[in-house]
Formats: C-alpha cells, sequence, structure tokens
C-alpha cells in the first residue's frame, strides 16, 4: 500500500503489564490511515495504544486482543 491513497482503519487493543504489586489490563481503540506494511501499523498503533493506556515506560506489555479492520462500513 506504499504510496498510494490511506485507508482509515479502526484498531481495538488490550494490554496488560505489571504495576508494582497489581496487574493491569486496559482496552484502547482508535483510527489509524493506513500506506504500509500491517507489521509497521501494528507496531506504531500498540506505542499509541501504550501512551494512551499509560502504560509506564519500561514496562512490559502483554498484548492480549488486537484487531485492524477498514473503518469504512459501507
Amino acid at each position: 500500500m506504499s504510496g498510494t491513497t490511506p485507508t482509515e482503519y479502526h484498531w481495538i487493543a488490550t494490554l496488560q503489564w505489571a504495576q508494582g504489586r497489581d496487574t493491569i489490563t486496559s482496552t484502547g481503540d482508535g483510527t489509524v490511515n493506513v500506506t504500509t506494511k500491517r507489521q509497521a501499523v501494528y507496531k506504531d498503533v500498540i506505542a499509541h495504544a501504550r501512551i494512551q493506556m499509560q502504560v509506564p515506560p519500561g514496562a512490559i506489555a502483554a498484548v492480549l486482543f488486537f484487531s485492524l479492520e477498514p473503518n469504512d462500513m459501507g
């Protein structure tokens, strides 16, 4: 898709990480305009999800769920 018109995708991700003595699980979602390969989008989305979910820097977060689908329902 590189070099083509961007396509808007909706993503949902659930992450889990340790914070002190607690285990935190959080789900976030959003949209992303895709013009690149799936792996690059995955890495970008997970980086954004970590910020959105306030995962502490350096914390190891497990991806429990990930979905990336076209946002256009038409």
